[in-house]
């Protein structure tokens, strides 16, 4: 079964944990030190250690749980549903609708940090998706993206995804050092902009762990468990599923700004955005490509190389 350590979340089934952190409860703010002033001060406290304020910048994203508690219980084993409903100022700075705009139009999105000028190019660093009578549509342009067409497509109902938005962040990209440092191994990012009442993608499931931060707006969503043992922690991703094909879901949630939901690779999911508006969050993730699988197909080729080279008998 889950576990709950404010009596709220929503939605989560068996297997699927929630921590909430309404109603002065631990992950509110006012007794957790972890997430008192964002990020920044939670690593700024170890600035002198390097990795010391990276393993901050973790436990701040996930606060109230505790970093150990985090990886015996849930990493790569089961989702997480982190409520705060009286911290929706837990991920400001990071990204908002006007961050993109400004990112769109070639101005930055940093705000007080500013950012990396430049635009959009389709396919590299913007996706345009719509998800609409069970069928996943991809309606990118050709090269540079004109943030005139952007806009038109949203209005028409389209996500917008963009990819890597750290390249063009500041803060964003610091947060993501971090966390990098504190994995050690590649962390990835895209955020995902949603119309109101609308969906982007189909259900599928991903190669990667996967950290959900709603920033602005609300989004509907639904988790299903791996449906045979050949789903379970994949090294690809999936294709794109019907309705029919994935159950019931284990976890079903409205994600506000300052929640944070995490699940394993594998575990399929889709979100819609609420009717009455917006939604904006960022999925950051870590451990494509990071099994001992991988690492032994990358060394053993050059490991039998040199011992062909280097001993006759081998």
């Amino acid at each position: 079964g889950g576990v709950n350590m404010s009596g709220g979340g929503g939605g989560g089934g068996a297997g699927a944990g929630a921590a909430g952190a309404g109603g002065g409860s631990a992950g509110s703010g006012s007794d957790d030190g972890r997430a008192v002033g964002g990020w920044r001060e939670a690593a700024g406290d170890e600035s002198d250690d390097p990795r010391a304020a990276a393993a901050a910048a973790f436990a701040w994203l996930i606060a109230p749980l505790d970093p150990d508690d985090f990886f015996r219980d849930y990493f790569e084993k089961r989702p997480l549903l982190i409520k705060r409903s009286e911290r929706r100022d837990y991920f400001e700075g990071l990204l908002s609708k006007a961050d993109v705009e400004a990112i769109a139009a070639g101005k930055g999105g940093g705000g007080d940090d500013g950012a990396a000028a430049g635009g959009l190019v389709y396919g590299e660093q913007v996706d345009v998706t719509r998800y609409t009578d069970g069928v996943r549509t991809t309606l990118n342009g050709e090269g540079a993206a004109d943030p005139a067409d952007l806009w038109r497509h949203y209005g028409e109902g389209c996500s917008l995804r963009l990819l890597r938005p750290q390249e063009q962040q500041d803060s964003l990209h610091e947060l993501m050092s971090l966390l990098e440092e504190h994995w050690g191994s590649f962390a990835g990012c895209n955020a995902y902009l949603t119309p109101a009442g609308t969906q982007g993608f189909a259900p599928h499931y991903d190669d990667i762990e996967a950290f959900v931060l709603q920033t602005e707006g609300a989004k509907q969503w639904a988790v299903y468990e791996p449906r045979h043992a050949g789903e379970v922690l994949p090294r690809f991703s999936s294709p794109n599923f019907t309705q029919e094909e994935i159950g019931e879901p284990l976890l079903t949630t409205v994600l506000e700004p300052g929640d944070l939901l995490y699940f394993p690779r594998g575990f399929i999911h889709q979100a819609k955005s609420v009717d009455d508006t917006h939604s904006l969050h960022l999925t950051i993730s870590t451990g494509l490509h990071s099994t001992w699988y991988d690492l032994l197909a990358h060394e053993l080729p050059h490991v039998l190389k040199q011992a062909a080279a280097t001993d006759p008998d081998f």
